[in-house]
C-alpha cells in the first residue's frame, strides 16, 4: 500500500474506520499487495531468531536455558517468547497477568507512545511507559531482566542464558516482528479467499458461497469491505498446492474464510501452515489429522473424530462395517486400526480388537448394504458409513426385515456423511439405530430456527443447511475477530493486523451468542492450542431424537 493512498483515505475517499486502519498501516510501512512469506525467513539469522522466539530452540536443537528471578537454578524446558507474548508479538492477558507487546513498532520506540489513552489498563502502564530499547538494551533485558531505564522486569519474565550469536539472532528477528507486509489489506477492502475442493458437491459449494456473499453485503460494520475471492481447486489433491500458489500469486489473500471440502483437506492445511495463511473454519467432512499447525482453525475432526468415538463405544466387541465411498472406507479403516492398537488380537477372532467376518466388504450399492443387514447376526453391531441417499434406500429396502426382528442388534449410522435431518428412519429400525458424529440434533433444530429468518431475508434457499450454517458461523466469528483487531489498532498498539495476530484473537474470541452461529453443535470453543471447536464425536439413540423427524 502506498503512503499516499492511505493518507488520501483520511480525507474522505474511504469510510472512516477502514481509512484509519489504512493510515496506521501506511505509517508503519506495511504493504497491501506484497506476496506472503514462504515460511521461514530467507536470512539465516532471522530464521534462527524466529526459531528462538517461537519455540525456544537454538540452532543446535537444544532448548535455551533460563531461570526465574530469585532463583539460580537453570531450567532447560523450552520457554519461548511466543508462549507469553504471542507469535504476533502483540502480547496477551492470561490468568490476570498482562504480557506486553514486544513487536518492533512497540519495542524499539518509547513506550509512552503506546499507552493507548487515559482509559488504559493500569497493568500495562509500566511496561509501556519506558524508554526505547536498542539491540544492547534488549539483550540485557533478556539476560539480566532490566528494562531500558534499569528497572527490574516483573515475574514471570525469565532470564535467559544467551550466547552472543543467539542474542544477535533474536534481536534481528524482533526488529522484523510486526513490520512485515500484510497481504490482502488494501484501500479497497480486505481480500479473503474461499477454497472449494472437488470433495464438496456443486450444491454445497454454491450454498456456502451464497451465504458468505450475503454476509459480506449485510455486515453491520460495512466500512470494512470484504473482497471475496473464489479459489476453486480441480483434480486430485496432489495438484492443489500449485493451484493455491497460482491463486495467491495473482492476488494475495489475508486469510481463507470458511471453504467447502470433503475428507481431503491436508494439502490445503499444509499450504496454509507453510505460508502462514489463516484457514478459518471450513465446512469439511474431516479436518487434517492432529496435531495441526497454528494457522488452521476447524469446527471438528469429522470422520477421524467419529472413528475414535466408534472404537471407544465398541468396548472391544467386534464390529462389521459397510461404506459407500473412499471417505467411509478410510473412517472404517481408522476404527479397525484403533481397535487393533488398543487390544491386538488375531484377525477374525472373537473378542476385543477382533475383526468381524465381512468387515472388508464395500457397500458400492444399496443392495450390498441391505444384504449385510440381512446377514448380520442377532447380537452383532453393523456400522454404515453411507451418505443420505444410499442410506435411505437401504433402510427402505429392509423395513420388513427389521419388523420381523431380523438384522443386527445395533445399527450405527454416520451423522457426518448423512445428515439425520435428511433421513427419516422407519419405525421398525428406530429402537436399534444410533447416530454418531459431532453434530447434535437438538442444536441442529435450534440453529435451523435461528438461521431460517436470516436466509429468508437474504433471499437464500433453505437447502444444504449444514453447509450454510457452517458458513454463517465462520463469518460471524471472523467478523467479531476483525472488530477486535480494529479496536486494538485504534488503541495505539501499532496496527496488529498480521496473520499471527488474527489467529491469536480468534483463539481467545468468545463464540457469538447466537444459535445461528453455533450450527448443529452443542458447544463451540477455540483456544490456544485448541484448533478444533468441537472436542469429540459421540453416539446418541435415534428413538425420540429430533433427528428422526425432518425439520420443517
Amino acid at each position: 500500500m502506498r503512503r499516499s493512498a492511505c493518507l488520501s483515505a483520511v480525507h474522505g475517499r474511504l469510510p472512516g474506520g477502514w481509512a484509519a486502519l489504512c493510515t496506521l498501516l501506511a505509517l508503519l510501512g506495511l504493504g497491501s499487495g506484497a506476496a506472503r512469506a514462504q515460511g521461514a525467513p530467507a536470512d539465516p539469522l532471522l530464521e534462527q531468531g524466529r526459531s528462538l522466539y517461537e519455540s525456544g530452540i537454538a540452532a543446535d536443537g537444544q532448548a535455551l536455558r533460563w531461570h526465574m528471578p530469585g532463583s539460580s537454578s537453570p531450567q532447560t524446558g523450552a520457554l519461548p517468547c511466543a508462549g507469553c507474548h504471542g507469535r504476533s508479538g502483540y502480547g496477551k492477558a492470561e490468568g490476570g497477568v498482562v504480557f506486553p507487546a514486544i513487536a518492533a513498532p512497540v519495542l524499539f520506540e518509547p513506550g509512552a507512545q503506546h499507552v493507548g489513552g487515559a482509559g488504559a489498563n493500569p497493568g500495562i502502564l509500566r511496561p509501556l511507559s519506558r524508554s526505547a530499547y536498542d539491540d544492547g538494551l534488549l539483550v540485557r533485558a533478556l539476560v539480566s531482566g532490566l528494562d531500558p531505564d534499569g528497572r527490574s522486569l516483573r515475574t514471570p519474565m525469565p532470564r535467559y542464558e544467551l550466547e552472543a550469536g543467539q542474542g544477535r539472532a533474536l534481536t534481528a528477528y524482533l526488529r522484523s516482528l510486526g513490520r512485515s507486509a500484510v497481504p490482502g489489506w488494501t484501500p479497497r477492502g480486505l481480500v479473503l479467499a474461499v477454497v472449494l475442493t472437488p470433495g464438496a458437491t456443486p450444491a454445497r459449494q454454491q450454498a456456502l458461497w451464497q451465504v458468505l456473499q450475503a454476509w459480506a453485503a449485510r455486515r453491520p460494520d460495512a466500512h470494512q469491505p470484504w473482497l471475496l475471492r473464489r479459489w476453486a481447486l480441480q483434480g486430485p489433491p496432489a495438484g492443489w498446492p500449485a493451484q493455491l500458489a497460482a491463486f495467491e500469486a495473482a492476488e494475495p489473500a489475508y486469510a481463507l474464510l470458511s471453504g467447502a471440502g470433503g475428507s481431503d483437506w491436508a494439502a490445503v492445511d499444509d499450504f496454509c501452515q507453510a505460508r502462514r495463511l489463516p484457514c478459518v473454519l471450513p465446512s469439511l467432512e474431516s479436518a487434517p489429522p492432529s496435531p495441526q499447525g497454528p494457522y488452521g482453525l476447524y469446527f471438528h475432526g469429522g470422520l477421524d473424530s467419529d472413528a475414535r468415538a466408534v472404537a471407544e463405544a465398541a468396548a472391544g466387541a467386534p464390529l462389521q462395517h459397510r461404506w459407500g465411498d473412499a471417505a467411509g472406507q478410510a473412517a472404517a479403516n481408522s476404527v479397525r486400526a484403533r481397535l487393533r492398537t488398543s487390544s491386538p488380537g488375531p484377525a477374525g477372532a472373537s473378542g476385543a480388537g477382533a475383526l468381524a467376518p465381512g468387515d472388508d466388504a464395500l457397500a458400492d450399492s444399496a443392495g450390498d448394504a441391505a444384504a449385510a443387514l440381512a446377514g448380520a447376526g442377532p447380537g452383532s453391531t453393523l456400522v454404515l458409513w453411507l451418505r443420505a441417499g444410499p442410506l435411505r434406500a437401504v433402510l427402505e429396502q429392509t423395513q420388513a426385515l427389521a419388523a420381523a426382528g431380523g438384522g443386527p442388534a445395533r445399527l450405527w449410522l454416520s451423522a457426518t456423511l448423512a445428515d439425520p435431518a435428511d433421513v427419516a428412519l422407519p419405525a421398525a429400525w428406530q429402537g436399534r439405530v444410533s447416530w454418531f458424529g459431532v453434530h447434535d440434533p437438538q442444536a441442529a433444530r435450534r440453529s435451523w430456527l435461528a438461521l431460517r429468518p436470516w436466509l429468508q431475508q437474504a433471499g437464500l434457499a433453505s437447502d444444504e443447511l449444514r453447509t450454510r450454517g457452517d458458513a454463517y458461523a465462520a463469518a460471524a466469528l471472523f467478523s467479531a475477530a476483525l472488530w477486535q483487531l480494529q479496536r486494538q489498532a485504534q488503541q495505539g498498539l501499532g496496527g496488529p493486523v498480521a496473520a499471527e495476530r488474527l489467529v491469536e484473537v480468534l483463539e481467545q474470541q468468545p463464540w457469538p451468542e447466537n444459535d445461528a452461529a453455533s450450527p448443529y453443535y452443542t458447544t463451540l470453543q477455540l483456544g490456544p492450542g485448541r484448533h478444533q471447536a468441537v472436542a469429540r464425536s459421540r453416539l446418541w439413540p435415534a428413538r425420540g431424537s429430533p433427528a428422526a423427524t425432518p425439520l420443517p
